[in-house]
């Protein structure tokens, strides 16, 4: 067993640290294997990446945001 200060991450920051490494494998397509823990046929991508509506990206252009 270890201490999340014996890897240099505040015990504070420990969720932030686990969804900054869940987003690093989604942007970097890497597989999960869940298949012992969920029952899922194969290895699978978690997550996804959504960009807003087009009429929001325009509104934030205009807006000089």
């Amino acid at each position: 067993i270890y201490l999340t200060t014996d890897w240099g991450i505040d015990s504070k920051w420990v969720e932030a640290a686990g969804f900054a490494y869940l987003s690093k494998k989604r942007i970097d397509t890497v597989y999960s294997d869940l298949r012992l823990v969920t029952g899922s046929d194969a290895p699978i991508m978690l997550g996804g990446i959504f960009l807003p509506p087009k009429k929001i990206n325009s509104e934030i252009k205009r807006s000089g945001k």
